[in-house]
């Protein structure tokens, strides 16, 4: 796996803006519009996705727990578990050195220099920014964004160290036992793959489900 340095990212967003035109239906506006849309399609980036619905999180967490057994004698092998991070605190332990006193970042905002894409990403710590609403996925899913900086330290790693405190981090830990009932009701209630991923692809992947081809 290659160094992600700013070098590295530079090149790979060129790469994506040159030979991504004949696939979109609009243009890029800026490197940060292109680095949200890179990280929708799995393209190596320095952002983290968050959302800021909790059931969205919980439909990921239970849906990618891992399933042990067959579908009708269903178990999990481990726990499953969601983190609750309080973006604005998260931000203002941070960005402490510059005494930030302000919300979720956006990309105009001058804080956010130092993580600019393609730049020489100087921010020490990751900081909460929201993102182009640029795919139906992001809109979906109710997107935000970890950027990270220099540091490649995981938010988990961080939290409880200085300068971040335990409040700003929370994991929440969900049961197995519990796992398959919380699944059932997330899709009973239309928490489905086709609203979290609102295209073909999300649809066929419900399909497959719900007459019992891969997906339990």
């Amino acid at each position: 796996r290659p160094v992600y340095e700013h070098h590295l990212e530079r090149q790979i967003i060129t790469r994506f803006r040159q030979r991504s035109m004949p696939f979109l239906d609009r243009g890029l506006s800026d490197e940060w519009d292109t680095f949200f849309l890179m990280q929708h399609y799995e393209i190596p980036t320095r952002l983290l996705d968050l959302t800021e619905n909790p059931f969205i999180a919980l439909y990921f967490a239970v849906m990618d727990a891992k399933v042990i057994g067959t579908r009708r004698r269903t178990r999990y092998g481990s726990d499953a578990c969601v983190w609750a991070l309080d973006p604005v605190k998260w931000n203002h332990q941070s960005l402490s050195n510059q005494s930030y006193r302000g919300g979720i970042l956006a990309p105009e905002d001058d804080a956010i220099r130092a993580f600019k894409p393609g730049g020489d990403f100087s921010g020490i710590y990751p900081v909460c920014i929201y993102g182009s609403h640029n795919s139906r996925r992001i809109v979906a899913q109710r997107g935000v964004f970890a950027v990270f900086g220099k540091g490649n330290t995981s938010m988990e790693r961080l939290h409880g160290k200085r300068p971040f405190t335990d409040s700003c981090l929370v994991k929440i830990v969900i049961n197995r036992r519990f796992i398959r009932r919380i699944k059932d009701s997330l899709l009973r209630s239309g928490i489905t793959e086709s609203t979290i991923f609102p295209d073909l692809t999300g649809l066929a992947h419900e399909i497959r489900r719900e007459f019992g081809y891969g997906g339990l």
